[in-house]
Order: C-alpha cells, then sequence, then structure tokens
C-alpha cells in the first residue's frame, strides 16, 4: 500500500507527487482521464489540429522554480 495517494494526474497533482516520491514517500497517482497532464496537456481533438487545453498555464509554470527543481 503506497504511503500517499494523489488523486488527480494533472499539474498539480504531478508536482506534489515528484516531491512527496523526492522524501521518500511511496505514491500512487491515479487520473480518471486516459492521459496524465490535466490543463497542461496538448490534445489532438481534430485529426491534425493539435489543442493547448490551458496555454497560459505552460507559461505561468515556467515562470516558477518547478522546472528547475524537478528538472
Amino acid at each position: 500500500m503506497p504511503d500517499v495517494l494523489v488523486v488527480g494526474a494533472g499539474h498539480n497533482g504531478l508536482v506534489a507527487a515528484c516531491y512527496l516520491a523526492r522524501e521518500g514517500l511511496d505514491v500512487l497517482v491515479v487520473e480518471q482521464a486516459g492521459k496524465a497532464g490535466g490543463g497542461s496537456r496538448t490534445d489532438e481533438l481534430v485529426a491534425g489540429y493539435r489543442f493547448d487545453t490551458h496555454s497560459a498555464a505552460h507559461n505561468i509554470i515556467n515562470m516558477t522554480d518547478i522546472p528547475d527543481e524537478l528538472g
């Protein structure tokens, strides 16, 4: 049994899971959708057309220390 269950594999859930795992905890992430990423994911809604669900989220995430800290 994991130490921590993270519900949702969106940006916040994945970041939380990474930090918890770095601290040595056994983490299980569960996601309702078939893909991880949540609002920061890019989906092909129509063949040949990719859509950034929340394209502003990419810029906001990059303004934090998280990408450097988690690699």
